[in-house]
């Protein structure tokens, strides 16, 4: 107890000896940290919320072939895919370059690392995560709050187009290879039935109700995925918003009083452990007076 005492004492009488020197950096590191957090640009945050629907709720390959119990929204797979889409490159690109953020973030373009440079910022400035509820959102910083609620919705927006992309592509190619493949069988048949005409004219009936089955067959194919494609040029949502974003005036950062809090608490704290230091460094030398500073 007096040990936890005499500790006390001492750093008060060690205040009161350098008062002069901590008054000096509380005023210094106060005023400056005040000047820097007031130069500082002002930045608003935009927040849009959505949930990822399901495949099986969107692409037709699922619910043509279901007998009617279709999941509505997705798992936490279909929540990471969502998520690394929306830290993909290819949107970052997108952003930066349908909002010039080159030029809006004043980047340097003569540097040879300019893209990067913008990039970083642009990151800095953008998140997209899952929360407790398993609901993404996605966050936007910008000197406007306009702009950072246009970002924001736009980002939401093109991660559903990079959603739904390999949907269509996957549709489209299985198009394209049943109007091949009954393009194939047309002519196949066109040219057995003439092979057979010259050489038996009258034992063709089987192979032709052989390759018309065949053919009727693939034709199908081609109409149901036709069908699909029809469905999915519906314009077809992947993600389910909960909240667009949307302007918010209130500033977002800098938090101007934590910055002046911490830099004058972290100048006055680093200021006494040098003092307290040289305390020590005297008291070991005292009897020699070589003293390496004094208050």
């Amino acid at each position: 107890m007096s040990g936890n005492n005499s500790g006390i004492f001492y750093f008060i009488e060690l205040t009161v000896r350098w008062k002069k020197t901590l008054f000096a950096v509380l005023v210094i590191s106060l005023s400056g940290s005040v000047i820097t957090a007031f130069l500082l640009p002002v930045y608003y945050k935009s927040v849009s919320t959505f949930y990822p629907y399901s495949p099986k709720a969107y692409d037709p390959r699922y619910f043509f072939a279901s007998s009617g119990n279709i999941e509505l929204f997705g798992t936490g797979d279909d929540a990471d895919r969502v998520v690394s889409i929306g830290n993909s490159s290819e949107l970052a690109n997108y952003i930066i370059e349908k909002y010039n953020l080159i030029d809006r973030y004043d980047i340097d373009r003569n540097n040879p690392y300019y893209y990067i440079n913008v990039t970083k910022k642009f990151r800095k400035n953008y998140s997209i995560k899952e929360d407790m509820r398993s609901a993404i959102i996605v966050t936007v910083y910008d000197q406007n709050p306009d702009t950072a609620a246009l970002i924001a919705n736009d980002i939401v927006n093109y991660i559903d187009s990079l959603n739904r992309k390999p949907v269509i592509e996957a549709n489209r190619d299985l198009l394209i290879k049943y109007k091949k493949d009954l393009e194939l069988r047309y002519r196949t048949m066109d040219s057995i039935v003439k092979k057979s005409s010259k050489n038996s004219p009258g034992g063709q009936n089987g192979l032709n109700q052989i390759m018309s089955t065949d053919i009727m067959r693939t034709y199908n194919n081609l109409k149901e995925v036709e069908t699909r494609m029809a469905v999915l040029n519906e314009n077809f949502k992947t993600l389910y918003v909960i909240d667009r974003a949307a302007p918010v005036i209130k500033k977002a950062k800098p938090v101007r009083w934590l910055i002046v809090t911490l830099s004058t608490s972290g100048a006055l704290l680093l200021t006494f452990i040098c003092i307290v230091l040289i305390d020590q460094y005297n008291q070991v030398y005292k009897r020699s007076d070589k003293h390496f500073f004094k208050a």
